[in-house]
């Protein structure tokens, strides 16, 4: 016949709970990390493009333009980039 013995039974359940915390932080913050490295590499890629296209843009009205074209994009980007944070957030708080 086998007996339980309720703190064993007791510091298993924490350890099981303990575990599970800890997979959803760490996948939480993979998809983070994940987000923020394609983020900034695409802000890299676009930044370079529009130092090019500004090098080759000879008159003021031209340069105001890019500048005015990049930057309305820019903050739309990074609203959508804060958005798909909150969502993995929000996503790892429901798992625990």
């Amino acid at each position: 016949m086998q007996t339980t013995n309720p703190v064993l039974d007791t510091y298993q359940q924490q350890i099981d709970a303990s575990r599970h915390i800890a997979e959803v932080v760490f996948i939480g913050a993979d998809r983070m990390e994940h987000l923020m490295l394609d983020t900034t590499r695409k802000a890299f890629d676009e930044r370079l493009k529009f130092y090019q296209a500004l090098a080759a843009v000879r008159d003021p009205q031209g340069v105001a333009a890019l500048q005015s074209a990049f930057f309305s994009h820019t903050l739309e980007k990074m609203l959508k980039v804060q958005q798909e944070l909150m969502e993995i957030a929000t996503q790892a708080q429901q798992e625990l």
